[in-house]
């Protein structure tokens, strides 16, 4: 990785941690922390390439959310798949890479505008790569740094489109491109909120459901068979 990319996600942690502690100090520090807790959790995806090769590191999630403003979880993370070209040419061997490893992951919105806001995103994590080659498979530990901004478009209370962008940086990859950068797109749907309004939809359908068969008795006695 070029000292380009270096600066890059140091750039980003920055920003993020900046905008953390403005956001805090200007709340009477940790303002957030005491804000109602709820559980989160869910499934996700980041494209991405490594070994310059197209790849998906797949995750999942739970932790806590303070409010609507800041997020921790841990997260489990895997390529599932072998990433690489297992093909031998004249310039190299061929490589291929597994990644399976746990992070937490800490997300912060600085930004809100009606339905659109924006996240910072900061993602730590510790595990193995597997490797294979021509020679049996090897392991290294690796220390994956994820850093990235992260918005959504709110639909209606309990559904949202998501998306984001960011940058990975592998520690102690070696000269091994696992670095890159990566997006994801998704759709996140509030539960709680999902519950609530699946309920007032039932009851208005059963509501309107009344009205109609009390209405259709009047003029016909054979329509309230239908329902």
């Amino acid at each position: 990785m070029d000292r380009s990319m270096i600066k890059m996600v140091l750039v980003l942690c920055c920003i993020h941690f900046s905008f953390h502690s403005f956001g805090q100090k200007s709340n009477l520090l940790f303002r957030y922390f005491k804000e109602k807790r709820t559980v989160t959790y869910g499934l996700n995806n980041r494209r991405t390439r490594m070994l310059s090769e197209p790849s998906s590191i797949y995750s999942g999630y739970v932790g806590i959310k303070f409010g609507n403003q800041l997020k921790h979880v841990v997260t489990l993370n895997s390529t599932v798949l072998w990433v690489g070209d297992y093909k031998e040419t004249p310039y190299s061997d061929p490589l291929e890479v597994q990644l399976n490893y746990i992070g937490f992951a800490e997300e912060f919105r600085f930004w809100k505008h009606d339905q659109w806001s924006l996240n910072l995103y900061l993602h730590l994590g510790v595990g193995k790569g597997r490797f294979r080659s021509m020679t049996p498979v090897e392991s290294r530990w690796l220390y994956p740094l994820e850093a990235g901004v992260h918005g959504a478009y709110s639909l209606n209370k309990c559904l949202e489109l998501r998306g984001g962008v960011g940058y990975r940086y592998v520690f102690n990859s070696g000269e091994l491109p696992l670095h890159g950068p990566y997006y994801k797109l998704g759709v996140g749907l509030d539960i709680k909120e999902f519950k609530s309004w699946s309920k007032e939809f039932c009851a208005f359908l059963s509501d309107f459901k009344r009205k109609v068969t009390k209405t259709n008795r009047k003029h016909s006695p054979c329509v309230e068979y239908l329902f």
